[in-house]
């Protein structure tokens, strides 16, 4: 199993998967990415595709420590919409909801199969995944400030579908 040391290292050697995938397919530089603690134990699950535990599901390799992961996954998500999102917005009101009870069954728990099922996300490997793609998408809905309103106001028979009127 790698530490948080050794994991550094590996992915930022020249040739490791990790770096490979992201500037491939992510168009990132891995020697400029900074890895945090969060970060780096969600990405373990890429990493780990070296040493090959299968999951059953291509591509998808298992994590060697999915719990711990998914609890720094979903406080720092928590702490990231409070930070970065008003109150009245409804992404935050419905991930910070998701989240809270994801992360209550996830305290709760020690199994990872009790998790896999109570949460019906599927492997606890992929239910890593979408911790992180959630991150990822709060990260960018943030940038763009979603929450606001739109410089151009829609029309009014915008969502009327054929040959239907406004007033019916």
């Amino acid at each position: 199993m790698l530490n948080s040391k050794g994991v550094e290292q590996y992915v930022m050697s020249e040739n490791s998967d990790l770096k490979i995938f992201k500037e491939r397919f992510l168009g990132v530089s891995i020697s400029i990415m900074k890895f945090t603690r969060v970060l780096r134990q969600a990405e373990e699950v890429l990493v780990k595709a070296a040493e090959g535990y299968p999951t059953g599901l291509a591509g998808l390799y298992q994590h060697p420590n999915p719990r711990p992961a998914l609890i720094s996954l979903y406080n720092y998500t928590l702490n990231y919409l409070q930070k970065n999102f008003p109150e009245h917005s409804v992404y935050r009101q419905s991930v910070e909801a998701m989240t809270k009870s994801r992360l209550k069954i996830v305290e709760e728990n020690e199994i990872k199969e009790v998790i896999e099922n109570k949460i019906g996300g599927g492997l606890i490997e992929e239910i890593v995944v979408q911790a992180n793609d959630e991150l990822a998408l709060a990260k960018d809905l943030s940038s763009l400030k979603a929450w606001e309103e739109l410089e151009e106001k829609p029309l009014d028979d915008q969502w009327v579908y054929f040959g239907k009127k406004i007033n019916e």
